[in-house]
């Protein structure tokens, strides 16, 4: 991927994607492989708002039984099956524990019926997977097994459990990165740190956007025939701008949180009951459930829902927020008893809901507004609050742009469309054969680590070690992240910052491992591949 703005301010194309997200990305990648002309811009850097905030699984809908919401769930379960399809080095099967206890809705022979209800409805949920990312059945285990499992669980009052599967991302923002890599590749222009800012218009009709290019602080103009708003929070104000409509995009907002916390020796990811409620289930189980997932050597913790009333344009995580958080999660897991200096990293965005006030009731289905009702035919904004399903609000959202163009026969491909990097063999098999290759060179957990990243398109980054033997080496130790992805992340990923890399081109800073000594690495090599470029 390279930033062109030539071509972003010279060409008319027929979608302009605003938001670098994994709407957009894949708004755009849909477009790009129905044979539109595509752009997208981020005013920021891609996948670095909500898309980020992510417990990293991909669900399956399972708890969308107690909204008694069967399309939902079945929806989730083939997107959840798609995503393992298209991106099985980025997405691996994960075993979730729900503990058991009395005889209502939270008893074995409930929980053991919805696992039941869960498999009929997902009856082709492996159908076309690569060994080692199907999904079993669900199936009830006893006390012991789920103490086994979950050591933190023993002394806790509970007949036993329901294990089931759902999906993992190895890293949200490598599968929103590829995502963007697959619409770049089938012809789209893309370029972060570049905001739109107004219409541009032309005889009283919007025929584009202006907009702003942080990185050489000039603007341009972008002209385009459909314009899809996907910029996340930030889409409530662009339409208004657009429209000069007061609230063209009728939601609230309410802040998303979950913890990164040390590892645990818990092999499967459990649910644990919070002190707070669902308000939008039908059948009522207790408090809110909260999942503590391991991930990468980390534990995951979330998620928490609070009211938000600040601005979206420039949300900032409530200290108070965080300090309510954490005293819910002690109150689930006392074995744990968490300081906020436990707390490694928090990951926040801001999600659409129902209405002001708390508990918060989260929009239970994608928000898609066509503005023609106000005025701008030409523009489509929508905002989600699932990271699972965005591949099919994107498809859509394409459909309705399509529909605008005057091309209504264009067919969506994403579904069946690899990522750049999906290797065509099971993964494991990948990763032993490039270790073999590459054994006596890098270590083991790193090539693990580059094909998990990458997938078959690994060698790309180790290529850039030709220039330097020094790209072979860790940045940080204890982490197999190493030097070549800077260059790469620098020369093919659009990365300006140290922040960029280590935040979102690497996993450096999602597992809390952005240390100073990092940070100092990083910005080296960042402003001599800048000198290099200038001499």
């Amino acid at each position: 991927m390279q930033r062109n703005l030539d071509v972003l301010g010279s060409e008319t194309f027929d979608v302009l994607v605003v938001g670098g997200g994994i709407v957009g990305a894949c708004v755009a990648r849909d477009a790009a492989l129905r044979g539109l002309r595509v752009a997208l811009v981020e005013k920021g850097d891609f996948a670095a708002g909500t898309s980020a905030n992510s417990l990293k699984i991909v669900h399956g809908g399972l708890r969308y039984l107690q909204h008694l919401d069967f399309r939902r769930m079945r929806q989730s379960i083939r997107e959840r099956s798609t995503w393992l399809r298209l991106a099985p080095h980025l997405i691996e099967p994960l075993p979730v524990l729900i503990p058991t206890h009395g005889f209502g809705t939270r008893g074995r022979t409930i929980l053991r019926t919805a696992l039941m209800v869960n498999d009929a409805v997902g009856y082709d949920r492996n159908r076309h997977l690569l060994p080692g990312r199907s999904l079993p059945p669900g199936r009830a285990v006893s006390r012991q097994e789920c103490i086994d499992l979950v050591p933190e669980l023993e002394g806790r009052p509970m007949s036993g459990g329901v294990l089931f599967y759902d999906a993992q991302m190895y890293s949200s923002e490598r599968l929103v990165l590829e995502v963007l890599q697959g619409a770049c590749d089938a012809g789209a222009v893309a370029a972060n740190y570049v905001e739109v800012k107004a219409p541009l218009r032309s005889g009283g009709k919007t025929i584009g956007a202006q907009a702003h290019d942080s990185s050489s602080n000039q603007g341009l103009d972008i002209q385009a025939r459909v314009i899809v708003n996907v910029a996340g929070p930030a889409a409530v104000s662009l339409a208004a701008r657009f429209t000069n409509q007061p609230q063209p995009i009728k939601t609230t907002l309410s802040t998303a949180m979950n913890f990164v916390i040390a590892g645990s020796n818990h092999r499967v990811a459990f649910a644990v009951t919070g002190s707070s409620h669902d308000p939008n289930v039908v059948v009522h189980s207790g408090g809110r459930q909260l999942f503590v997932t391991p991930w990468r050597g980390r534990t995951l913790v979330g998620t928490a829902h609070y009211e938000y009333t600040g601005d979206p344009e420039h949300f900032e995580l409530d200290g108070s927020d965080v300090e309510r958080f954490l005293e819910e999660v002690n109150g689930a897991l006392p074995a744990r008893e968490l300081a906020a200096e436990d707390i490694r990293l928090v990951h926040r965005g801001l999600l659409p809901a129902q209405g002001a006030g708390e508990p918060v009731r989260l929009a239970k289905h994608p928000i898609v507004v066509d503005h023609a009702a106000h005025g701008e035919p030409n523009l489509i904004s929508a905002l989600t609050v699932k990271f699972t399903t965005a591949r099919l609000l994107a498809e859509q959202l394409t459909n309705l742009a399509c529909a605008k163009l005057g091309r209504p026969g264009l067919d969506c491909r994403t579904s069946t469309t690899p990522l750049p990097g999906a290797p065509s063999d099971p993964v494991d098999a990948y990763s032993r054969r490039a270790a073999q290759q590459w054994s006596g060179t890098l270590e083991p957990d790193v090539i693990e680590h580059l094909v998990r990243t990458y997938g078959r398109l690994y060698e790309t980054v180790l290529a850039h070690r030709t220039s330097d033997p020094e790209w072979n080496r860790r940045l940080a130790q204890g982490s197999p992240v190493i030097k070549a992805q800077v260059i790469h992340a620098l020369r093919k990923e659009m990365a300006h910052s140290a922040e960029d890399i280590i935040a979102r081109r690497t996993e450096l800073g999602a597992l809390g491992i952005g240390s100073d000594s990092v940070t100092h690495q990083v910005s080296r090599i960042v402003e001599a591949e800048r000198e290099a470029t200038a001499a």
